[in-house]
């Protein structure tokens, strides 16, 4: 699954796409957090980066979705 959240994150960014993250969050109060497609910087083997510098590991996505369509929902 890791190889296709990858690739799908790599389409999403490079096409300038439409889309939001929902990874788990344990800091926040619902235990989420959303990030739009604009604020990843840099997409690594196993995690993504943020604008921020916050490190995301892929096994922290709960959803993806592009153009409110979900492409990935963690079962």
């Amino acid at each position: 699954m890791e190889g296709y959240l990858r690739n799908l994150l790599i389409g999403i960014k490079f096409r300038k796409l439409k889309a939001t993250i929902v990874v788990l969050d344990r800091l926040s109060a619902d235990n989420k957090k959303v990030f739009g497609a604009e604020e990843i910087k840099t997409i690594l083997k196993g995690s993504f980066i943020t604008k921020d510098g916050t490190m995301i590991p892929f096994h922290r996505i709960l959803e993806v979705r592009v153009d409110g369509k979900p492409m990935y929902k963690k079962h």
